[in-house]
């Protein structure tokens, strides 16, 4: 009994999980903690090897189950407490949007990170050979499933703690985000190591930082960017969320509109006007008399507009469905000569805000609300053509997804992105600054300018290079403008997106597979 005394003599041991939490949560707020990302492992490191040396001597089967119990346990409660407290820091922002779906969100990550926590605990007990690479096997595995399943959400990619380290995330053409994720696990690594064993491994350390860096800073000085003389006016109507979808305000968001788009022509002879996310609040391609008022305004511009705005179908398509109407959250562009006729439907909806999950497999879940909207998803990318360039739409949550860009960039090549989005639902939080900065992340993974339009900010437009131009200011009515820059090269990352993590998950998959055998053989000889 005296190694299940000392497990329980390690309780203390909470509070590393609890630090490393509290550093990669403070790597994700609005200011200049970036390096944090590069320590924040280092704690649960520390708490794996301590647990790791609890072994098992020569004892009965039932003293192998209950020690493998017991520490399992502890493991998924410290994954929780992990969860909770970096989730409490990072994203506190979702309980703003809806309280309900924060708790949802910290009892499925608080489930999830706990799993997380218990694999690589039984790595560390069973396996110690393989302890080294198992959590930054677990993690990475861990953010590459997020972008999958009816709860995607990656939200956590830890690359993401690096958004004003603009050299370092250069290296996202070559692997993406994830490539990032795995040299900064692999530095808190030999920090760790530096730490524990050997001070030699600082010298490694700071090595692959430099040539991180540098490299990264030589990409940036002669990355072959070509600005263009397409010009294009970002408009930031600043709607109140909470008046936006009272038809009294119709009229006045027309003008609004309007008004921007006129003072952005006055000052340059634009070549495209862009509307936020849902911009006009009303079933535009339905209400005749709404329609006819933004053909007016495109005519009056002389100039195509792309705007965001709801749309429906009358039709029953699933089991369970109340109404005979299908909701989506659209977008298209309106020129002076014709109106496109292909409208684009946001593929990628928000779990619970925007759909709940598993409608399809589950037809009483219709009967709930919750506040969601329920739309539906759409099925096809969206390609524009105007000027001699090609653009495709990004609706608000899409950009989060790097895979969703880089099959487009693949199957099409457009020369930019329009992100249309709607940050009021987080009114003056970080998670408005978050949403934001994955737009450079995805402007360095493509190669393509970004050109962002939000209804209360943050607007801007990006460069090839990741370069943040003429960033709104929160809850100001503007707009901006900007010339096109393209790169004409199609960057690794687009080319073998999958491979690397794919890669990753196989190698870790195969692992798992090894330590089912070992396992297997052991209870054998026991």
């Amino acid at each position: 009994m005296n190694t299940i005394k000392r497990i329980d003599n390690y309780k203390i041991l909470v509070l590393l999980p609890m630090f490393s939490a509290l550093l990669l949560g403070l790597s994700r707020l609005p200011i200049n903690l970036d390096m944090l990302v590069f320590v924040a492992f280092i704690p649960i490191l520390y708490y794996f090897e301590i647990n790791s040396s609890n072994k098992v001597g020569n004892q009965d089967d039932n003293f192998h189950k209950r020690f493998l119990w017991k520490s399992s346990l502890m493991h998924f409660k410290n994954g929780v407490v992990f969860s909770t407290i970096f989730l409490l820091v990072s994203i506190h922002w979702i309980s703003i949007v809806t309280f309900p779906g924060f708790l949802g969100i910290l009892l499925l990550f608080g489930f999830i990170f706990g799993l997380l926590f218990w694999i690589v605990g039984l790595f560390y007990m069973i396996k110690p050979k393989c302890y080294r690479l198992s959590f930054i096997l677990v993690w990475l595995s861990f953010e590459y499933l997020t972008n999958y399943t009816e709860f995607k959400f990656p939200w956590f990619n830890i690359a993401y703690g690096l958004k004003n380290s603009i050299n370092l995330i250069q290296i996202a053409e070559i692997g993406g985000v994830t490539l990032i994720g795995l040299l900064i696990l692999v530095i808190n690594y030999l920090f760790y190591l530096s730490i524990t064993k050997n001070k030699k491994y600082y010298m490694i350390s700071f090595l692959i930082l430099l040539f991180w860096y540098f490299g990264g800073m030589y990409r940036l000085q002669h990355l072959e960017i070509i600005e263009t003389d397409f010009k294009i006016a970002v408009l930031q109507g600043n709607i109140d969320q909470d008046l936006k979808w009272h038809s009294s305000m119709i009229d006045s968001t027309f003008n609004i509109y309007e008004s921007l788009g006129k003072k952005a022509l006055k000052e340059e002879n634009v070549d495209l006007i862009i509307f936020p996310e849902a911009a006009l609040p009303v079933y535009l391609l339905q209400r005749k008399q709404y329609y006819n008022r933004l053909i007016d305004i495109v005519d009056n511009f002389n100039k195509p507009v792309f705007t965001g705005f709801p749309y429906y179908k009358q039709e029953y398509l699933h089991k369970g469905q109340i109404e005979p109407y299908l909701y989506y959250n659209a977008a298209n562009l309106f020129t002076p000569e014709y109106s496109e006729e292909k409208v684009y439907f946001k593929n990628i909806l928000v779990p619970f805000g925007e759909r709940m999950p598993f409608l399809d497999d589950f037809p009483l879940l219709w009967k709930l609300q919750f506040g969601q909207a329920n739309f539906e998803k759409g099925t096809e990318f969206g390609l524009y053509k105007i000027g001699g360039y090609s653009f495709s739409p990004l609706i608000c949550f899409e950009i989060v997804f790097p895979q969703f860009l880089r099959k487009i960039s693949y199957d099409f090549n457009p020369h930019f992105w329009v992100n249309l989005t709607n940050d009021a639902w987080f009114k003056k939080s970080i998670g408005t600054h978050q949403h934001a900065s994955m737009a450079v992340f995805r402007s360095i993974e493509t190669r393509k300018a970004v050109f962002r339009s939000a209804n209360t900010g943050y607007s801007f437009y990006t460069t090839p290079d990741g370069t943040i131009h003429k960033m709104t200011n929160l809850y100001d009515r503007t707009y901006l403008t900007g010339k096109l820059s393209i790169y004409n090269g199609i960057t690794l990352y687009v080319k073998y997106g999958y491979l690397l993590p794919i890669i990753i998950f196989i190698f870790f998959a195969l692992q798992i597979f090894k330590l089912l055998l070992v396992s297997f053989y052991k209870k054998l000889m026991w």
